[in-house]
């Protein structure tokens, strides 16, 4: 895998040529070994091409992964401490898997968090109505537990897959999602009481961030989705020139909710 930092540290962070001899010579270095691979990734970048990289399957599931060049990945999260058991279900009918089979996708893999129970149980009747249909093959559906290492490496293979999230409204989840320019669709928890969860996806739906989804049926956000992925705001936005009235990330939070968590 092409690597995505260069890990060589310089040592003193001062400003350059406050040193001398052996430890100068090796900040001027890295600055340049560092300016030198930073326009590589720019080149890359700017030419669309991916990086390639591998799946990351759920233990002891690699064999059912099945991820090859073409395949098309929704990825969901539910939240790690107070997991959004209503979303697990949601994403599991038959209504969610046969809009997103309509749409070409051929994984869906569910961080589940706590409630692995309610993953089993509604992803077993999704399996049932897969075989049933003759679309067994068609869509591989796995789970994960909660990460420490977070999760870049299921957003990047969205990124890769020109995929999509489908998140609860945490803004930390968000956050991450937006930073790697992939349509995102949040459900907010109705359930909960004294929250601002509702307020926030209306809002970032509002500026093109995201599209605020409906726990009690995806499918139209899901079809929205390709379409947003051609005018969904650019993250993180511009804000000067013409677009100093644009409002940013932060700004919405700091309206919303009152400080970005």
């Amino acid at each position: 895998m092409f690597p995505l930092m260069l890990g060589v540290d310089g040592g003193n962070d001062g400003p350059m040529g406050d040193g001398e001899g052996p430890t100068s010579a090796l900040q001027l270095t890295t600055t340049i070994l560092r300016s030198h691979f930073q326009a590589l990734l720019d080149i890359l970048r700017d030419a669309n091409l991916a990086f390639v990289m591998s799946p990351v399957p759920p233990a002891d599931e690699s064999d059912s992964w099945k991820w090859t060049p073409d395949s098309k990945l929704c990825f969901v999260t539910t939240g790690a401490t107070a997991p959004f058991t209503a979303l697990i279900e949601s994403v599991l009918s038959i209504p969610t898997i046969e809009t997103l089979l309509a749409d070409g996708y051929t994984h869906l893999l569910v961080q589940y968090g706590s409630a692995k129970d309610v993953f089993t149980k509604s992803s077993h009747a999704a399996h049932a109505h897969l075989k049933q249909a003759g679309h067994e093959a068609r869509l591989v559906i796995d789970g994960i537990d909660f990460s420490p290492e977070g999760l870049q490496n299921q957003f990047k293979l969205v990124q890769q897959s020109k995929g999509l999230v489908i998140s609860h409204a945490g803004s930390g989840s968000i956050l991450e999602a937006l930073r790697y320019q992939i349509p995102l669709i949040v459900v907010p928890n109705t359930a909960l009481l004294d929250n601002h969860q509702e307020e926030l996806a209306v809002a970032m739906e509002r500026s093109n961030y995201l599209i605020r989804g409906d726990v009690g049926d995806l499918t139209p956000a899901i079809q929205k989705s390709n379409d947003f992925r051609v005018k969904m705001a650019q993250f993180p936005p511009v804000t000067s020139g013409k677009h100093r009235e644009t409002k940013s990330f932060a700004a919405i939070m700091d309206d919303t909710v009152g400080f970005l968590d």
